[in-house]
């Protein structure tokens, strides 16, 4: 099974201003290299969002991001999101 593992995309970060797109564009590169290489599995091991409580804007950049995974032809990706380790509440989609 080839598994593709990142982490602490921050999805929402930008240093005083500047570079706020850099974790979005950095998180597509992340599935665009794990789906061009095969992944069965992508592991995204933490800190998806830079705040815990991201806006509006953010959550659906993150949603188009795993859309684009999810629906990318014959990738087989399944996503399961987790709310903490040791959470029992997770889900598939």
């Amino acid at each position: 099974m080839k598994l593709a593992l990142f982490s602490d995309t921050h999805l929402g970060y930008s240093f005083r201003g500047q570079r706020a797109e850099e974790s979005y564009e950095n998180c597509e590169q992340a599935f665009d290299l794990a789906l061009k290489g095969g992944a069965e599995a992508i592991l995204l091991a933490g800190d998806l969002f830079d705040e815990n409580t991201p806006d509006a804007r953010v959550l659906a950049e993150g949603f188009r991001l795993f859309g684009k995974a999810y629906q990318a032809p014959k990738s087989g990706v399944k996503i399961r999101v987790r709310e903490r380790e040791g959470a029992e509440n997770a889900v598939d989609f």
